[in-house]
């Protein structure tokens, strides 16, 4: 635990770089694979529009341009994803960190 100079606690999230990966869905959606449970970064890298992207999340998901999450570009969001749940992406590329 990180504690600031008075003494109370700073809450902080580790990231699992290693194992971080690009979904890209430029072209059409693309999806990670089945992800572990827990905390997760999605970040917007970049957008075919530059407005943004179109995400998905459950066990068969399919981003598409008239519904689910829209992500802004440069947006970074944070998701608790539930085991076996895959992300899917629209109109750009979303990079998925794991946190701990």
């Amino acid at each position: 635990m990180i504690i600031d100079r008075f003494g109370n606690s700073i809450p902080v999230l580790f990231t699992d770089t290693a194992n971080a990966v690009d979904i890209d869905g430029t072209l059409a959606h693309a999806e990670s694979g089945k992800l572990e449970a827990g905390m997760y970064r999605l970040a917007v890298v970049s957008s075919t529009d530059d407005l943004g992207v179109r995400i998905d999340i459950n066990t068969d998901p399919t981003a598409v341009a008239s519904e689910g999450i829209f992500m802004p570009n440069g947006a970074i969001e944070y998701f608790a994803i539930e085991a076996d749940h895959i992300v899917s992406v629209l109109a750009g590329i979303l990079n998925i960190t794991k946190l701990s």
